[in-house]
């Protein structure tokens, strides 16, 4: 019983946060007619009521992103070196947090936590199904292979298409809710 509640929680906290999170994105993407083909998503929160909704957004998902995680790692009995699990996921969801907490304002800080965010998220994945291939399912082996490959790739891929990263960073941000809907849901 008290699994099922934490269970039916984390669904509905994960659930939450991705709707505010893409509340926030349209209502800062409408409010400052910026570009999304010419910024990096970061320009929304540098200042004023926008700059303030947005990174709270970022710092709200961030924990989101961190409880999720944990839960779903000490839940599951198919993850094994479950330390490595919670620094990588940690270490993310820091990150995550910095960049929301020191906005673009801060360069070198702001920009050094994001790029760890952006690189470590899909390394935490994939390290995680790697070195679990042998307990996960077929499906779950499969689908965070799938994701942490695409979250790093496709973003990658797309950076020399667009005068600004915020098109890459939203396809990173897709990948991110995907997962995060998948560990919430099992």
């Amino acid at each position: 019983m008290r699994e099922d509640f934490i269970k039916m929680i984390r669904r509905f906290q994960t659930t939450t946060a991705i709707i505010l999170f893409f509340a926030i994105f349209i209502l800062c993407w409408k409010t400052t007619n910026f570009q999304l083909t010419e910024i990096q998503l970061s320009d929304w929160g540098k200042s004023g009521i926008i700059g303030y909704v947005w990174n709270t957004a970022l710092c709200g998902l961030a924990i989101s992103t961190l409880i999720n995680s944990f839960l779903y790692i000490k839940k599951s009995k198919r993850i094994r070196f479950k330390s490595l699990s919670y620094l990588g996921f940690g270490t993310v969801s820091f990150a995550l947090f910095a960049t929301g907490f020191f906005n673009l304002n801060w360069g070198d800080i702001h920009n050094y936590s994001a790029w760890i965010y952006f690189f470590i998220y899909p390394l935490t994945i994939f390290i995680q199904t790697h070195i679990n291939r042998k307990t996960l399912h077929y499906n779950d082996w499969r689908d965070g292979m799938i994701i942490s490959i695409g979250m790093i790739s496709l973003p990658l891929i797309s950076i020399s298409l667009f005068t600004g990263l915020a098109i890459p960073e939203t396809i990173h941000i897709i990948f991110v809710i995907i997962w995060n809907l998948k560990i919430a849901f099992k």
